[in-house]
């Protein structure tokens, strides 16, 4: 990947919407996996891909970051999907669309996703928006001032 002046980092100038769907981050931020909302299958960015496989491991493992332009939610590619980031089917930046998914929480309470069957939609060449990461509302503000 190229890192001079001139190669294109992100795309803030592009309508998100053209490419992912709005508010859907948020959306399954606050679900606990697709059977929740049945037909709901936002179309996403994928903004970071890792490999956090062990050492000795037969399978990869992948942690990957997902985008709606506006959030991003961290979460894990099931084993049944990771062959498609192996074959470089899912790559960084490339828009897919979220079939099955779960929603967990760590020993240290952070939600995760874990990304069970997409699509890919297509490859994009850069990040859209500048995404800040999806939050509970409960946890921050909303605290009754008392008198």
């Amino acid at each position: 990947q190229m890192n001079d002046k001139n190669s294109p980092r992100e795309d803030d100038n592009v309508d998100p919407g053209m490419y992912v769907s709005p508010g859907s981050i948020k959306t399954m931020f606050g679900m606990s996996g697709a059977t929740d909302k049945p037909g709901f299958q936002p179309t996403v960015q994928v903004l970071h891909l890792k490999d956090i496989s062990h050492a000795d491991a037969a399978d990869k493992r992948w942690k990957v970051v997902i985008s709606d332009g506006t959030h991003y939610f961290s979460g894990v590619v099931a084993h049944q999907l990771a062959q498609m980031v192996d074959s470089g089917g899912i790559t960084q930046h490339a828009i897919i669309k979220v079939i099955d998914f779960l929603v967990q929480h760590s020993d240290k309470g952070r939600k995760f996703f874990i990304l069970l069957k997409a699509e890919l939609v297509h490859h994009h060449n850069c990040r859209i928006g500048t995404p800040a990461m999806a939050v509970d509302d409960n946890l921050h503000g909303n605290v009754a001032n008392t008198v």
